[in-house]
């Protein structure tokens, strides 16, 4: 079982990559749909 320290960096660390991850993806598919 997580502690709350460790779920919170945990959130802390995967929510900002989730978010660049998400922003990636729409602009490749952007940028691939355009040609």
């Amino acid at each position: 079982m997580l502690t709350a320290p460790e779920t919170i960096r945990a959130i802390d660390l995967w929510v900002p990559l989730a978010l660049l991850g998400t922003i990636v993806l729409a602009a490749v598919f952007f940028s691939t749909r355009d040609r």
